[in-house]
Formats: C-alpha cells, structure tokens, sequence
C-alpha cells in the first residue's frame, strides 16, 4: 500500500509538472511522456512514442542530439543542452535539457524547459538594442557632419569678412582659401599688415572653446611671425603671398608660416632683442636708427608663448605648436 501511494504521488508530480518529463531508452525511443509534450508540440502521446525522437529533433541538431545522447548512455549526466522539436504544425521549438542516466535500466529520466519565447524575447531585445545603437552612430555621425559643416561655413564667413576687409582698405588682392576645414584652415595671403589683422579673427575663432590664456598666447605669437613674414620676407608687397596653415587636433594647435623671402639668420636681424642676448635694449637703438616700428621682441614673445618652434633651413617658413593635453 505505501509503495502504491508513492507511485501515485509520483504520477501526480509527473502529470503536473510545467516542464517536458520524459523517460527514454537507450534504444532511441521514448517510453514515457507527461501531458505536457501535447500542449507544446502538438502530437498525441501515442504519436511521440510510436517513433524514434530523433525524428522530431530538427535536422541541424540531430548531429549534436546524437553525440549528446551517446554520452549519457555511457553515464554522463546532462545539463543545460538546447536542441529544436517539430510542432506538429511544422514549426519549432526550442527545449533546454537535463537528463539523468540509468544504465542498468536502459533509460534515461530527462527534463526539458521550452524556451522558444525567451529565446524570441533575447533576440528581439538585442536587435532593439543593435538598432538603438546603429540610430545613436548615425546621430551621432550627422551631428559630427552638421558640426563640420557649420565649422567650414563659419570659417568661410569669417575669410569672406577678411577679404571684405581688405577690400575697404584699398588692397585688391583676395585671401585665396586652400582648405577651410574646422581642423585644418589654409590661406594665401597678400603680404600686407591688413590681412594679418584681420586673419587674426579667424585664428582666435578656431580656438573659440579653448581657454582663454590659450588664445592669447596663441595669437600672440602668430600675429608677431606673420607680421615678420608679411615685412620682411615679403617686403608688405600686396603681390607677394604668405602661404599660412592652421591646424588642430585634440592634443595640439599647429601653424605654419612660409613667406616669399629668402630667408634670414640671426646675423641679419640687428633690430631683434635676440642678436643682443648681453643688450637687450640695444636692438632699439638699430631699430630708431634705420626707421623701424616700435618691437624687436616678437621672436622673443613668440618663443615664450608656444611649446615648439622651429624654423626651416633658409628661415623663410616656421612651425610652431601649442599643447592642449596640459591646459585641460
């Protein structure tokens, strides 16, 4: 009587059970099914124990099913393998597995889960996350364009205010614009002291977010070696051009100057406080004596202010460079 009471509240465990319960024999057939396997995939009890369960296994699994299988008959047991069954409508099922093998029976005693929807959830939940991310770059990609884009017009707005400028005071010659990318401005100027004037506003423009005491120094020094380019290397002859390069990274701000002349060495500059290193005012004196503006620092200040300079071998082009990575 106790063992038949065991029986049937095994019955009414195995009966009630939410999970797929089966009993199989090594022989490839199931010997035993709850109703379960009715409702998820459709058949009749008698239709699932009538043939090999391999059949129902999809094709593409039945190769690992079968691997899988011949390990538990050797005693293994399983957990967590996924395989697809056939619903008698002809579509599949995902079942997750574990299984217990009796050798000395024949059998095995194996439970599987269907998982076809929260395989279907994970999916879905993960293209809506692929296609967040895909429409986050591509937002982010057009506001990168549209930051580009409106950074060149307002570069080309600020060159056309230049040659505008030029214009009103009587130099012909235009600013010819050989790139005007928000990291990378390039010009041909005429050698006048306008245009180092007003190609001043462009340069403090492209640093407009970048601290204040960067831009100063920054301008400083440029507005001094384009003032040298334009006077000296190209005699303030609005014919002759001063090719100029503004460029930017997120580490640096890069420029270079290359004037017409034929260069220079520190021999040649009697005007400058940096041919008389024992005398620093004695450049003054050279510069009242030949005419020359109030100055004769702007190398000195041009030094002081930037990270790198460096002149070319004929002097006649320099390059110097400021860093960013310190300044934030």
């Amino acid at each position: 009587m106790q063992t038949k009471h065991a029986e049937e509240e095994l019955e009414r465990f195995f009966n009630l059970s939410l999970d797929l319960m089966c009993i199989a024999g090594f022989d490839g057939y199931f010997k035993r099914l709850n109703p379960v396997w009715v409702r998820t995939l459709g058949y009749t009890i008698e239709e699932l124990l009538s043939e090999p369960y391999l059949n129902f296994v999809h094709p593409d699994d039945r190769s690992p099913t079968t691997v899988v299988a011949a390990k538990v008959h050797g005693g293994h047991e399983l957990l967590r393998f996924e395989n697809r069954y056939r619903h008698k409508d002809g579509s599949y099922r995902s079942l997750e597995w574990v299984a217990v093998p009796y050798p000395d029976e024949q059998t095995i005693y194996a439970a599987a889960r269907d998982i076809t929807d929260r395989k279907a959830a994970t999916e879905q939940i993960a293209k809506y996350s692929r296609d967040l991310a895909a429409a986050r770059q591509a937002q982010a990609e057009d506001a990168s364009r549209l930051k580009r884009l409106v950074g060149e017009l307002e570069i080309r707005d600020l060159l056309q205010i230049v040659q505008a400028g030029l214009g009103a005071s009587g130099a012909v010659q235009n600013i010819d614009v050989i790139s005007a990318k928000p990291h990378w401005v390039e010009l041909l100027a005429p050698c006048t002291r306008e245009a180092v004037d007003q190609i001043e506003t462009v340069i403090q423009h492209l640093g407009a977010d970048l601290p204040e005491s960067v831009v100063d120094s920054v301008s400083s020094a440029f507005k001094e070696l384009l003032l040298n380019a334009v006077e000296w290397g190209g005699n303030l002859d609005p014919d002759r051009k001063v090719r100029i390069a503004c460029l930017r990274t997120n580490r640096l701000l890069m420029y270079r100057i290359a004037d017409p002349g034929p260069g220079f060495t520190l021999d040649d500059l009697p005007h400058s406080v940096l041919s008389h290193p024992d005398q620093p005012f004695e450049h003054m004196r050279v510069r009242e004596e030949k005419g020359l503006r109030p100055g004769g620092f702007g190398l000195l200040m041009a030094k002081a202010n930037v990270d790198e300079l460096i002149y070319n071998e004929k002097h006649n082009e320099v390059v110097f460079i400021k860093y960013l990575d310190k300044e934030r």
